[in-house]
């Protein structure tokens, strides 16, 4: 009888310093923006109290780099457990969400010309590699927990606690579903101009930070991670322990990172403003709602002992996560 899976010691190494690599490119980047416009206004813009492009030029970074290295830290401690697998994955997943599109974005014609092109495409590409790397080292390296030696399975998520977070993600998950289906009807109607839900997608002239992910990606990046990880917590995946903290945490901090923008813009809350203002900032409280509550629920682990038969600990929902922008921003 196997009672689950653990990673080998070489794999939990390789994975270690894979992340810690991510970690060091994250820290090189925000090092350069706190050089070129100083500590305080990047930290400022990070979180909406200062509006991009505005004070000085767009910087590299945005909060959602922040809610990375944080993944990528928490990544590099679990790792040296034998339960580390979910924290790997869940970094690659992440990684995979927002540097796919920085990809595409800097090999396209339009960014021709732009400061640090080749560094930021090279990023992208190292990036990537990476969290395919730190995938197929889950994959070909997980061992059944039968020999003491490899050390314990991971723990699953409770099932109370389990179930009302499921519940929470799935239910802002088909309201981000709703949410994209509007943003598609809105832009591209004849009103829109050149400003259409492809660019939205694609990142053409529509990015808020070089490395950060198009808005409309980011949108369905959360829908899918929100989807997939309650999912995950209803069958109480061990993984869900590490994603969902780490989405609760995406959640959370992008949500009041919007609601400062939005006060910073001018652009004061009303109960007499349009129907759709209204529903984005009630979208927004729901959206920091939802991510503290996982946060909170997630990190309790089941107090019984681990069943003998458990689902596999590598179920990596598809590559989310970003800095979703609501509707309007």
């Amino acid at each position: 009888m196997t009672h689950g899976t653990v990673l080998t010691r070489k794999a939990r190494v390789v994975g270690g310093l894979i992340c810690a690599v991510l970690a060091v490119i994250e820290l090189g980047w925000m090092i350069r923006d706190m050089d070129h416009v100083g500590p305080h206004d990047t930290v400022w813009t990070w979180f909406g109290a200062m509006l991009p492009g505005f004070y000085h030029a767009p910087l590299a970074t945005s909060q959602s780099d922040v809610v990375l290295l944080a993944v990528y830290a928490g990544a590099c401690v679990v790792s040296t457990r034998s339960a580390g697998s979910g924290a790997l994955v869940t970094a690659a997943v992440f990684t995979l969400a927002l540097r796919t599109p920085t990809v595409w974005i800097f090999s396209s014609d339009w960014t021709e010309g732009l400061p640090d092109r080749t560094r930021l495409l090279l990023t992208g590409i190292t990036q990537v590699v990476a969290a395919v790397a730190l995938i197929v080292t889950v994959i070909v390296s997980r061992r059944p927990a039968d020999n003491p030696a490899l050390g314990t399975p991971p723990a699953r998520p409770r099932r109370v606690p389990a179930a009302v977070a499921g519940a929470l993600l799935a239910l802002y998950g088909l309201i981000g579903v709703a949410w994209q289906f509007y943003l598609m009807g809105k832009y591209t109607s004849k009103s829109a101009g050149p400003r259409s839900y492809e660019q939205l997608f694609t990142g053409e002239y529509t990015i808020g930070s070089l490395l950060g992910a198009p808005p409309a990606w980011n949108g369905w990046a959360i829908v899918a991670l929100c989807l997939l990880t309650a999912a995950q917590a209803f069958v109480r995946t061990p993984v869900a322990r590490m994603s969902g903290p780490a989405l609760g945490l995406t959640l959370s901090v992008s949500g009041a990172a919007t609601l400062i923008f939005y006060h910073t813009a001018h652009m004061p809350f009303t109960l007499d403003a349009p129907t759709s203002e209204v529903l984005q900032r009630l979208t927004l409280v729901l959206e920091i709602a939802v991510g503290i509550a996982a946060l909170s629920l997630f990190a309790l682990r089941d107090r019984g002992r681990t069943p003998t038969s458990t689902p596999p600990d590598w179920q990596p929902p598809a590559p989310a996560y970003g800095d979703w922008k609501s509707p309007g921003a």
